[in-house]
């Protein structure tokens, strides 16, 4: 455990919450006072925690005290004064903060392998300006200081960006190097290799000293594609775990989709939202907490978060379809109408901006712009326009109905000599039931493009009732009912089926409102009142048996 004192004093670690440092930002107003501060930061950072963290292991306590995780988050959070001194607006969004950590030491490695000027030789502000220049490149360095020309950080003086992009490559043929500042040496091989945001996240949970034990010191020298082996370790524990709870859920989803009825949708909702928390706790902790590093950093990172943003997006989609058949539900619309195709085009068109909205947001966080992903969306627009020519005739006809309402479901119409009831209008067709039984579908383009004969007037075939029963009846009693009507209207011939809707609609002091909503298929001319009356006594019969209406208080309205 030799290491102990030195690997502990990595506190970079933005990922935890810790209060706010109250010491003055690092000076960005020059060359020499950039660098000079960088380098008297990143030493402090290194040796001050060593401080607390000797006192730590000396103790022999297997947790830290409270004063002593204070003192190390407050130490830690002047590490955030480093992050101005570089430009990494070019990283994507969602690697930005590790990328941020690790450039930090790596370019505090290069240096302290370099023999740096003397301190006046470093050009001031003054100097620069007499000098005429916003760059200044450290000498026996690929590493240029340039002055920002643009935007909020306008005349600061920055490592410039394009240094940073070659750091690692730099880093890597400086780390055979001797030092020649021996402050903080072998701070990255450390950072990468030891588990410090493992002991972090788990700090109040288990002892520091368990997690940098010399099992897992021993580990860290074995490396597998850069990653050490307890590293290995954790990545496929995660992986079984992340798999196990994704495939749980799943399956618990499928099965509530064929055990229970969802008529709004819901369990749809589970997929999705397994997803989009699985991907984003996966990235989280293999980010910072098991720092994954190099190539998995790079490959694995940015294909969880491209993950997640899909899944929320699918998320989205799905939702909106479970918001308009709650408000079709709850408006007791029925479920091929004009108003409730409606509803559902309404919603869907919000969702495709959410979802849109989310891609594009998503896109830029993983380092797309925005423009060229509009632009992607715009021309695959174009295509699927192009290729559906006909099917987008038909969905603008569609919408021409819905809003002009030329007719209704249940309103007899003769459109392009075929006569019958409306039963249902789509996105696609209008279906009239004609008035052999036969169901007719008419292309919607084909229905507003010719003349329409419609008698609009309220269907003398569309029942709706309600039938209250007392409070006192049981849910389960209640339930069943309702599930026996729905099956038994949808079997009979007379019922048009898309035109179903029972449920229950109001709970009130009196009793428990459960709503009837159908429309009779074909017209019967004077026996329309026969077949009604046929079909609500077999409604009450259904009543009686499941025990709604045993003890002979229910009420039926008619509406």
């Amino acid at each position: 455990m030799k290491f102990f004192i030195l690997i502990l004093t990595l506190l970079a670690f933005p990922g935890m919450a810790a209060p706010v440092s109250a010491l003055a930002p690092l000076d960005t107003s020059s060359p020499r006072s950039l660098l000079m501060g960088y380098l008297a930061i990143a030493t402090d950072i290194y040796t001050q925690g060593g401080r607390t963290i000797k006192a730590y292991r000396e103790s022999g306590r297997l947790y830290m005290t409270p004063e002593e995780r204070e003192t190390i988050y407050k130490i830690k959070n002047e590490a955030f004064k480093l992050a101005p001194a570089i430009d990494l607006s070019i990283l994507p969004a969602i690697t930005r903060e590790e990328s941020e950590r690790r450039i930090m030491i790596q370019l505090k490695e290069v240096l302290d392998r370099v023999a740096l000027p003397p301190e006046n030789e470093i050009p001031d502000a003054r100097m620069m300006k007499e000098q005429g220049k916003t760059r200044w490149q450290i000498p026996g360095t690929e590493i240029a200081i340039q002055q920002i020309e643009s935007g909020p950080r306008k005349g600061d003086y920055l490592f410039a960006s394009d240094s940073l992009e070659r750091l690692p490559a730099m880093y890597e043929l400086a780390k055979t190097l001797p030092y020649v500042n021996t402050s903080t040496q072998n701070w990255y091989e450390r950072q990468v290799q030891y588990p410090i945001g493992l002991m972090f996240a788990t700090a109040k949970i288990i002892p520091s000293r368990l997690i940098l034990n010399d099992l897992t010191i021993a580990s860290s020298k074995i490396s597998i594609l850069n990653q050490p082996l307890w590293r290995w370790v954790g990545i496929f524990l995660l992986a079984g775990l992340v798999g196990a709870i994704a495939r749980s859920l799943l399956r618990l989803s499928a099965r509530l989709q064929e055990s229970r009825p969802d008529p709004l949708g819901y369990f749809t909702l589970i997929r999705p939202l397994t997803v989009v928390i699985l991907s984003a706790v996966s990235a989280k902790i293999l980010g910072d907490v098991l720092r994954v590093s190099d190539a998995v950093f790079l490959t694995v990172i940015p294909t969880l978060w491209g993950l997640f943003f899909v899944s929320l997006s699918w998320l989205f989609w799905n939702l909106g379809d479970v918001i308009a058949e709650a408000i079709i539900a709850s408006e007791r619309m029925i479920k091929g109408s004009i108003n409730s195709q409606l509803t559902r085009f309404l919603m869907r068109l919000i969702t495709f901006c959410m979802v849109v909205a989310t891609l594009v947001i998503g896109g830029q966080s993983l380092g797309l712009p925005a423009y060229s992903i509009i632009a992607s969306i715009g021309v695959g627009g174009l295509a699927v326009a192009l290729a559906a020519q006909h099917t987008l005739a038909n969905l603008l006809a569609s919408l021409i109905i819905m809003f002009e309402k030329p007719f209704v479901i249940g309103s007899r119409v003769n459109v392009g000599g075929q006569a019958g009831t409306v039963s249902s209008v789509g996105f696609r067709s209008t279906q009239i039931q004609a008035d052999g039984g036969a169901i007719i579908s008419i292309p919607n383009d084909k229905v507003i493009s010719g003349p329409i004969e419609a008698d609009n007037s309220r269907p003398q075939n569309h029942i709706s009732a309600t039938l209250r029963v007392p409070p006192v009846t049981p849910v389960e009693s209640m339930r069943r009912f309702v599930q026996q009507t729905r099956d038994h209207l949808a079997a009979s011939p007379m019922v048009q089926p898309a035109s179903i809707n029972v449920g229950v609609s109001a709970l009130t002091g009196e009793g428990v409102d459960i709503h009837l909503e159908f429309i009779l298929t074909g017209p019967f001319g004077d026996r329309v009142a026969e077949r009604k009356n046929e079909i609500l006594l077999e409604l009450l019969e259904l009543g009686a048996k499941s025990g709604i209406l045993g003890g002979g208080d229910a009420v039926v309205r008619r509406n």
